[in-house]
């Protein structure tokens, strides 16, 4: 299928960075649950329930207003930073993809890649994203590809066994 013309604008790159951020923030939520679980192991231990509450409470606390910063300052600012020093996202790319894989083709750069080489995918309402490890992907803006190139992408990456959007393959 293809060739189709696509470009990532800094709002895209920012929604791809929303989209990683919220995959992860499970994890990041189970590091402040355990961290909490231990401290209320040691309640037991120490019997000192007022320190013990305290820092649950300081630690939760402060896991949330981290991850809200994180969020909501730095990744904005990240975000539009890298877009702006980073040449190549801002040229055009050319798209065409088959039954073994696809290309990419800009000014600067050609990729073919096969399906079996992508580790997982993930998609929202703006893009989908085919990832070469847990941080890198190719985004696929879905207003300017189309709905049938999305739906052929995400198939082929389902028959090479990405069956979850979201997993990775193992």
């Amino acid at each position: 299928m293809g060739p189709v013309r696509y470009s990532i604008s800094e709002e895209l790159q920012f929604a791809f960075w929303k989209l990683n951020f919220t995959s992860n923030l499970p994890r990041a939520l189970a590091v402040i649950a355990a961290i909490v679980v231990i401290l209320g192991i040691l309640v037991f231990v120490f019997e000192d329930w007022v320190a013990a509450l305290t820092a649950m409470i300081c630690i939760m606390l402060g896991g949330t207003a981290t991850l809200l910063c994180i969020r909501f300052i730095l990744f904005p600012r990240q975000a539009k930073k890298a877009w702006a020093d980073y040449a190549l996202i801002k040229e055009h790319v050319d798209l065409t993809l088959d039954e073994a894989g696809f290309s990419l083709v800009q000014p600067s750069a050609h990729v073919d890649a096969k399906w079996t080489q992508i580790v997982r995918w993930n998609e929202q309402d703006e893009l989908f994203a085919m990832y070469l490890n847990s941080q890198l992907a190719y985004i696929l803006p879905k207003d300017q590809v189309g709905k049938e190139i999305i739906d052929f992408a995400r198939e082929r990456l389902i028959k090479s066994g990405l069956v979850t959007k979201g997993k990775r393959r193992k």
